[in-house]
């Protein structure tokens, strides 16, 4: 059933791409059961991590490894599993496909301020955690966090709120992905855009971008402007260079 949705997936897209996409849903509809049970998981480890605008709280004093399929946790249970993911994306171990035992540079100990800018967000201001994702829609590690993300919104409503901002790792299909969701998030349609970009694992062309935002109702004119104007690459390189501070 999922190499069927896979290829489906990839119907559209060259040959050539095909076999990348089936083999990243295999690989997350292997891994989505023991994603959701760590998501399941009780969260009470957890002490006040309040994140205030433009500041991401740590998580209690737990530490965070990471191994070479995943992140792993250790005293970290439920809504960490997502700042793990993120936290490895930070630090570079998805962008070249394995995770560092122990990110150079990073203090578990510390409070990092995260700027959060106009990204795209969820969840009340004052929620107990703000999660902030820097992500790429083709990247299988980040496709595996939105299914853990999803869980924790629905464990603990109205106690996360998640804040998106774009992390392309590929500098063409990535950065093209990223900047349409820009485009749609300029007419008030992000969240439909990401899932979208997420359920084809941002293997994209300009083509298949203009046809999304056609089905999600996007005025095209304005689509395309925001996409050759410049204007949707100037968000997405913000956000990537805030990335690698």
């Amino acid at each position: 059933m999922a190499e069927e949705r896979a290829v489906r997936h990839a119907g559209a897209l060259r040959d050539d791409r095909r076999r990348r996409v089936v083999e990243a849903e295999l690989d997350e509809s292997r891994a989505r059961g023991r994603d959701e049970a760590l998501a399941g998981a009780d969260a009470a480890g957890l002490e006040d991590g309040h994140g205030r605008r433009g500041t991401k709280r740590k998580v209690s004093s737990h530490s965070l490894s990471f191994g070479p399929r995943f992140a792993t946790l250790r005293g970290v249970k439920g809504t960490a599993l997502a700042v793990a993911l993120v936290v490895s994306v930070l630090t570079g171990g998805l962008a070249s496909g394995t995770a560092h035992a122990q990110p150079r540079g990073f203090d578990p100990d510390a409070v990092y301020a995260v700027p959060l800018a106009d990204s795209e967000r969820r969840g009340p201001d004052d929620a107990l955690l703000t999660i902030v994702e820097f992500s790429d829609f083709g990247c299988r590690f980040c496709v595996r966090a939105q299914h853990t993300l999803e869980q924790v919104e629905r464990l603990y409503p109205g106690q996360v709120r998640w804040v998106f901002r774009h992390f392309p790792l590929d500098e063409d299909e990535g950065t093209l992905a990223a900047e349409a969701a820009v485009a749609a998030a300029n007419q008030g349609r992000f969240w439909p855009m990401h899932d979208r970009l997420f359920a084809v694992r941002g293997q994209v062309d300009r083509a298949a971008v203009e046809l999304y935002a056609a089905e999600l109702g996007l005025d095209l004119t304005r689509f395309r402007h925001d996409l050759d104007s410049g204007a949707a690459k100037k968000v997405v390189l913000r956000d990537w260079q805030d990335g690698v501070r």
